[in-house]
């Protein structure tokens, strides 16, 4: 697995106050009824889409691929953007 071990970048992270934190994407507070924060969703969408397609051009068949996801409240569209958001 030649993607394996990729990690989240240092970012500030609004929650702890703006403290870094390896994390994919920010979120205004921990909580089911806040909005998501999408502008970074989107850039850890494109990130793990970039990933998806350097694996394909080395071989990899996409119905090979699997990203692991942790379910957080206040997460849903995670999967649903990585899924239908641009993959060529």
């Amino acid at each position: 697995m030649s993607g394996s071990g990729k990690r989240a970048q240092a970012r500030p992270y609004t929650p702890m106050k703006g403290g870094i934190s390896n994390v994919w994407f920010d979120r205004f507070k921990i909580s089911n009824d806040c909005p998501e924060h999408l502008e970074s969703i989107d850039v850890m969408c494109q990130v793990l889409t970039d990933l998806i397609n350097d694996e394909v051009k080395s071989g990899i068949k996409k119905n090979r691929i699997l990203i692991g996801f942790i379910a957080i409240p206040g997460t849903e569209q995670v999967p649903r953007k990585i899924t239908t958001g641009g993959m060529t």
